[in-house]
């Protein structure tokens, strides 16, 4: 509408401007799905803690289940026995086995004093974790969740690690015991 009150505008000037506003509308969308896209993506990676898992025959039906987490630089965790912030196995299930004990640090804490001025046990850099698991009968199933705080700078984070693991005896055979043979007596000289 110009000034004098008078409707100028032309039909076409309203499709371009709808044509221009849809092409805006298109590009917004698309960015915003791409930024939606990459931060889902980067949250998939931000774990501080990184889990495998490797399986062990030690022989008699019993088999070693180690658990290795690589901890991101800057980070800790604590040993299962802290009585605030403790290394945790959860919801564990066993079918064809059962446990023999509980779970036990394979690696070896840092002992020192928290931010909180008390004293603490914390694992850099790297949390190995055993469960040895006695076989029943053919392949057994071992699963639950390994839950542990990650902390840095006094921030700390709650993280999961979900597993299941098929222990297969015919897949993983008995570590061979290496045989220790008795040094033959010399005798000494003069006898």
């Amino acid at each position: 509408i110009s000034w004098t009150g008078e409707d100028n505008s032309h039909p076409r000037d309203e499709i371009c401007c709808f044509r221009t506003i849809r092409e805006k509308m298109k590009r917004f969308i698309t960015v915003m799905a791409a930024t939606l896209i990459c931060v889902a993506a980067f949250a998939q990676n931000d774990a501080a803690i990184r889990w495998s898992e490797k399986v062990e025959n030690i022989g008699d039906n019993l088999f070693k289940v180690t658990f290795t987490g690589k901890i991101a630089p800057g980070y800790h965790t604590y040993t299962l026995s802290d009585p605030y912030s403790a290394t945790e196995f959860r919801d564990i299930e066993i079918s064809g086995g059962s446990a023999e004990g509980v779970p036990y640090e394979v690696s070896i804490p840092k002992e020192e004093v928290d931010e909180f001025g008390e004293k603490a046990k914390h694992f850099y850099n790297e949390i190995i974790i055993g469960q040895n698991i006695k076989i029943e009968e053919g392949p057994a199933q071992f699963s639950g969740y390994i839950f542990a705080n990650a902390c840095t700078g006094g921030a700390c984070k709650s993280e999961t690690y979900d597993f299941d693991i098929t222990i297969d005896p015919s897949a993983v055979p008995a570590a061979e015991t290496a045989k220790v043979e008795e040094a033959a007596e010399v005798p000494a000289e003069g006898e």
